[in-house]
């Protein structure tokens, strides 16, 4: 495959939401900055977003639906919902990605995944590099800092 047509491939990022999105707490002096998945947005050109969460997290991918859209109209935002009764089980977690992301693949079978580790329980970063380095999942992983803790 050319860089030309590799470039022209549509941009999607899959992410968990967490407790940090769409904003951090506020701070000290009253400030909200942006979480995990609106920094690495405002940060890289994706033309599609999947927003994953547990039953636990759905009003806050809700709620980062709703921030994206408002700073970013021409992205296409999707919500997905992982079933998981325990955050911290790795074959729950493996099912649930992996039933997701065929899925995902299926309605987007020629794009370019990147995959945030930004949100989401340390079993679940877990969960995203076994099914990247086995090749289940053709993604580039990505780790955002937030904006203080760079250099």
């Amino acid at each position: 495959m050319s860089n030309v047509f590799k470039n022209l491939l549509m941009q999607i990022l899959l992410t968990l939401t967490g407790f940090h999105d769409p904003f951090n707490p506020e701070q000290a002096d009253g400030n909200k900055t942006a979480g995990p998945v609106l920094t690495v947005l405002a940060h890289s050109d994706f033309g599609a977003v999947y927003l994953l969460s547990t039953p636990k997290t759905t009003e806050r991918s809700i709620a980062t639906a709703e921030a994206i859209a408002q700073r970013d109209q021409d992205i296409d935002i999707y919500e997905e919902t992982l079933m998981l009764k325990d955050p911290t089980n790795h074959l729950g977690i493996l099912r649930q990605l992996r039933q997701t992301f065929i899925k995902i693949q299926a309605t987007h079978p020629d794009a370019q995944y990147t995959i945030s580790l930004s949100s989401g329980t340390p079993h679940m970063h877990a969960c995203w590099l076994l099914l990247t380095a086995s090749g289940e999942i053709p993604a580039k992983l990505i780790q955002p800092q937030r904006p203080e803790h760079t250099p």
